[in-house]
């Protein structure tokens, strides 16, 4: 076995006490549980028998370490790497388990087969030309995933190509790791580690363009849902409409954003890119945390009657019925984690080429899939019993 990455956040546990805690007692079952051992995504010589390989394409603004590792701190450059992650044999829809350190199984755990330099953005460029011509459809669609708060390198590729291959997505993976402190405690740190990052995710975003992208996705969970939308604002707010420009749809999954921050960003951008969908659930603890630090400000992640929300042109899907804490003791990743959710996406993607085959103009296969969901199903989906 190869020498590690970077090491990974481990998993949260018994978060279902959560609910009858006061504030406090909450942030002290945080810090408990993050004692825990944290896993590694290390690299290994050959594959499992039956490994899944997903091959992924990343930018990051992290610092790196001298063997070429992206590290925790913030750096003044993008860094751009190919990496080919094994998912294990031994593993469920929705389950992307990291081993320990010196104690990953490649038949149980993520693992990574390759960790390539791209050198700089000439050669990101032409290994994306590359991998649009192969993987990327024919509208030429790049998926581009913003991992969240207390998050390191390791989990969000391992966490990434996990939903690729279980959704089964037919675009062009390219991940963007914000130096995340990846810390329970760094919560504030990340927070200014995201205004740090609004320029090297509109550079990234600008070179998929430059490179051939057609359609652009740009998916956020948790925390990154703030950068996504601080740069489309910033974006915009220097050259109205170019947030329509940057990205063609927006998915924003369990976002940690204020009702209040989300009613001002949309109000300042001229033209938002079309759809912008918003997962949410009641049964995410990490927004109640996240609530009470921040003084009760209500989140967007969770469900709101709010009806300013009613007003924005944005699409809500309320996923609480699929919640699954067997994979995600903190439902605050139900779409990436949930077999039942994770096995609609798939299930309705012909429905959605069927409905855009023939349109002029269409926001590309998989945001049209999400918004099947919401005309099959409304703004709460309820998970088959």
């Amino acid at each position: 076995m190869k020498a590690p990455l970077p090491s990974s956040p481990g998993t949260a546990k018994k978060w279902r006490m959560m609910r009858s805690l006061p504030g406090l007692a909450a942030i002290c079952v945080v810090l408990t549980a993050a004692c825990a051992p944290r896993g590694e995504l290390a690299l290994v010589d050959t594959p499992p028998e039956g490994a899944r390989e997903v091959t992924l394409l990343t930018a990051t603004n992290r610092r790196l370490s001298p063997g070429g590792m992206p590290k925790n701190s913030q750096s003044d450059s993008l860094a751009y790497h190919e990496i080919e992650i094994l998912l294990p044999p031994e593993r469920r829809v929705g389950e992307a388990r990291l081993g320990a350190p010196g104690k990953v199984d490649p038949s149980r755990h993520v693992t990574a087969l390759g960790f390539n330099s791209l050198e700089d953005t000439r050669g990101f460029e032409r290994k994306l030309r590359e991998e649009l011509r192969t993987n990327g459809g024919a509208s030429r669609e790049v998926l581009v995933f913003v991992h969240g708060y207390n998050t390191n390198f390791s989990e969000a590729a391992a966490r990434f190509a996990q939903m690729t291959r279980d959704m089964q997505i037919p675009a062009v993976p390219v991940l963007f790791s914000w130096p995340s402190q990846a810390r329970p405690l760094g919560y504030v740190h990340d927070r200014d580690s995201i205004l740090l990052s609004r320029e090297p995710l509109r550079n990234l975003l600008t070179r998929l363009r430059a490179a051939g992208a057609q359609r652009i996705l740009l998916a956020a969970h948790s925390m990154g849902g703030q950068l996504v939308m601080e740069t489309l604002l910033q974006a915009d707010l220097a050259h109205p409409g170019s947030a329509a420009r940057l990205a063609d749809s927006v998915v924003l999954i369990s976002p940690d954003i204020s009702i209040e921050v989300f009613m001002s960003q949309v109000a300042q951008i001229s033209r938002l890119p079309k759809p912008l969908v918003v997962f949410t659930s009641a049964e995410d603890q990490a927004l109640r945390l996240s609530t009470l630090v921040a003084g009760n400000s209500a989140r967007l992640g969770k469900p709101s009657d709010d009806p300013r929300l009613k007003n924005t042109g944005v699409v809500f899907l309320d996923v609480t019925d699929f919640s699954d804490r067997s994979q995600d003791s903190l439902g605050h990743l139900t779409l990436g984690t949930s077999p039942a959710m994770i096995a609609m996406v798939p299930q309705l993607r012909n429905v959605a080429l069927d409905l855009s085959s023939g349109a002029s103009s269409n926001p590309g296969v998989l945001a049209e899939t999400f918004l099947t969901l919401r005309s099959v199903a409304g703004s709460a989906l309820t998970a088959p019993q």
